[in-house]
Order: C-alpha cells, then structure tokens, then sequence
C-alpha cells in the first residue's frame, strides 16, 4: 500500500485508477494507531486489546504502532509473547533516534515518516483511531498531538492492566497529609490525575470516580477488562506452551514442567516498607513457606523489566542475594504472562497490579502484607485490592503458612473468569475501534 498508494500516485500516472480502487476498498476498514512510551506495564495492559481486533475483527480495523521509546520497546522485546502478537497482528514504525544524542534533523525525519504514514491512513481508511498512554509523545510533542486530533479520534489508554477501582484512584490521587508522610518525602506533593479530553476505561466505577472528583465533561469510553477477553484467555491457556518452554529451557528445566510457584518482587526501597532490610526479610519468609509445603516445586521470582541491570538496586542484580541457598529458584524478568498457565500460586512481596494477570487467569493470588505504620495510617485496608475473587491477603507470617498450606492441599483455587467479570460489571465493548 506504502508504495502503490504513494510512489504511484506521483510518479506513474497510469497507476491512479488502480490507486484510486485500492483506497475505495481499504476504507470499508477503520485504522488503529497506537503510540506507546514510557515502559513495559503500559504495553502490557493493551497487548490483549490488539490480539482481540487482531485475531477476530482483521476485517474491521487495522493497526499501527509507533515506538517512540527505545528502552519500551526493548522491555517488551523481553517478552516472546507480547513480540509474536505485534509481529502478527501490527504494522510496526521505530521512530525513535539510533543514536544518544537526538539530532533535530533526526526528530524532524520522525515526525515526517509519523505525517506520511498518518496521512495514508486517512485516505485509506474510514477513520482513524489514535490510542496512547502518556501525553507526553516525545517527536515534537504539540505538533504531533496537534496532528492526531485533526486526523482523528485520540483516546487516552489506563497504564496497567489491572482495572482501577475507586480504592485506587482515592490512594494514588489523594490529597490528605497522610499520602505526604505515607510516601515519606518521595513524593512532595499528591499526583493530579491528568484527565484528558477522550478517555478509555475498562471497569464504570473508574468513570463514576473521576466524574465525581474532577470532570463531567470528559468522554469516556468502557471496554471491559482486556485481560478477561475470550482471545486472550484462549491465547494464554492453549498457545502460549511454546513460550513457556523456552524459559524453562533457557533455565535448564524439563520442557512439561508444571506447578510453578511464583514470587512477585516489588521495589526494595518502595516507602512502604519498614526498613532497607524489611524487603529481603519478606523475601525469604516467602521462599520458606514455599519450600515448607512445596519442597520440590521450582520457584521464580519474577519482577519488572525495567529493574534489570538497575545500578541503584544492587540485589536484583544477584540470584544468591535472593535466593537464601535454597535450591530450583529461578530468575525471571520478562511478561508474567508466558509463566501464567503453568503457575501453582502467584504470591506478592506488597502490593503489585500485576497480580491481575494471575487472577485473569485462574491462578490464586496471595499478597504478603507487611506495610509500615505511616502506610497502615494511610491506606487502613493495606491493599485496594481486598476483596477480588481469587484474591488472599497474609497480614502476618501465621497467615502467609495457613494460606500456602491451603493451596498445597487444594483448598484454595483459582476463580473462573465470568465470577471476575461479574465483580467488576466488565463486560467487553471495543465499539470504539470498530464503528
């Protein structure tokens, strides 16, 4: 299309007529462009999204993706998954600089290939609709958000992919003393939730809050929780073996392996622990209560992409530092997904929303609870996640023993999807990309 619609239409002439065909057939379609940028979590929380458009409404709509962030896209190259579904289901654009120094000549360049590739879109498709996170864009920033709003519909898209209850949103946007001496000096000031002019939502009780609190006048659109779409839950359950098995290669591990146990790992020097030691202490109540009910089970411990390699986080950069001698643990850096079909138990060190793509997927979910007294003050239920089928909460290490116990008999499972969709109200809707 690239060539024959462009080079075409201005060099031979004799093409215009076929030109002109293949743009009346190509806008039966609707085109999806989206633009992510600052890491890992936000691709995380849309990748369900465009295997959903990609594998059941290819005849509907089309999708773009330009990376605009060198660090995001090698994050999500971490993962098999998330990379073989944009290399099926996308076209994608690299638009970020080859080299350290960004040129203007480089970010002039970019924005052209942005211009061209948008204005195709239009002349080939029936609507255009741009999707991203930060609006903060990075290629000439104001132009381009400029562009996006004269070529199309531009919506803004959640950055994880758990869905935001009110809990939520009243604990990251609050504005009382207890969120300044909660975050003890890390943060100065509470964070403005930056409502935009189009919004897509997955779950009504995060448009009744921000209605509620900042706008009426914002237009929303609720899709449902991506992660409970039946393409994604197929993918996951019946597909994603073959990344499963290179892991477990990769860590010298039998192919079939099963039963999982998987440890979340949250930011060591996150406030709300008591103390610099108080994670690691966690760490290892955690990795013996596994072995004490799960003595051959191997074990991974699992934590963000962007924490790889992190200088000021010298113990993620050291499995003997994590591991406490034990024996078949593992370490883990990519999506959480490709481990998710084969996992026994997915167990947090605190809170993490990443969590959701276990209790997605029918595995249960244990949080080991142990937040300082300036974070009980401020956040009283410790976790908003309190609550969610599949979801269990060990305030103490008695509880975290009787809980894992639980799950090695086999009292404690996973939920069904519909039980989830039917806690949230989540029901699907992509309309918004479709018509």
């Amino acid at each position: 299309i690239w060539k024959s619609g462009t080079v075409c239409l201005l060099i031979k002439p004799r093409c215009i007529p076929k030109t002109i065909l293949l743009i009346i057939f190509m806008r039966t379609k609707n085109s999806l462009i989206y633009i992510p940028k600052w890491n890992f979590s936000e691709v995380d929380a849309f990748i369900p999204v465009v295997l959903e458009l990609g594998k059941s409404y290819q005849d509907m709509v089309t999708i773009d993706v330009f990376w605009l962030n060198e660090r995001c896209f090698n994050e999500v190259k971490m993962s098999s998954i998330h990379r073989s579904i944009f290399n099926k289901y996308t076209n994608e654009y690299l638009l970020f600089p080859n080299r350290k120094k960004i040129l203007t000549v480089e970010k002039i360049l970019s924005f052209l290939k942005f211009l061209s590739i948008v204005i195709l879109r239009k002349l080939t498709r029936k609507k255009i609709v741009f999707v991203y996170f930060s609006p903060n864009l990075g290629i000439n920033s104001k132009i381009q958000n400029y562009v996006m709003r004269v070529f199309g519909e531009v919506y803004r898209f959640p950055g994880i992919q758990a869905p935001m209850n009110s809990e939520y949103l009243e604990r990251v946007y609050s504005d009382s003393d207890e969120y300044i001496k909660a975050w003890r000096g890390t943060r100065t000031k509470p964070q403005k939730l930056k409502v935009d002019k189009n919004e897509i939502y997955f779950i009504k009780d995060t448009v009744d809050w921000i209605h509620k609190n900042y706008s009426h006048t914002i237009e929303h659109k609720i899709i449902g929780i991506p992660r409970l779409y039946n393409s994604w839950q197929h993918y996951i359950k019946n597909e994603s073996d073959r990344y499963i098995e290179e892991i477990l290669i990769q860590n010298k591990l039998p192919k079939k392996t099963k039963d999982i146990i998987l440890i979340l790992l949250t930011e060591p020097n996150c406030p709300w622990f008591h103390d610099e030691e108080d994670f690691s202490q966690m760490l290892k109540n955690v990795l013996i209560t596994i072995r004490k009910n799960f003595p051959s089970n191997p074990i991974f411990l699992k934590t963000k992409p962007r924490f790889k390699n992190h200088v000021n986080l010298p113990v993620f950069n050291d499995l003997s530092l994590l591991s406490f001698g034990l024996s078949d643990v593992y370490y883990y850096w990519g999506g959480a997904s490709a481990l998710a079909s084969r996992t026994k138990v997915a167990i947090s060190i605190n809170e993490t929303s990443t969590i959701f793509e276990f209790i997605s997927t029918g595995v249960p979910v244990i949080e080991y609870a142990r937040y300082n007294d300036d974070w009980i003050s401020f956040q009283p239920k410790l976790t908003v996640w309190r609550g969610m089928p599949g979801f269990h909460i060990a305030e103490s290490l008695g509880d975290l023993n009787t809980l894992v116990e639980d799950v090695a008999l086999g009292n404690i499972k996973g939920v069904p999807c519909d039980e989830i969709i039917n806690f949230f109200d989540a029901k699907k809707d992509l309309s918004v990309f479709l018509h």
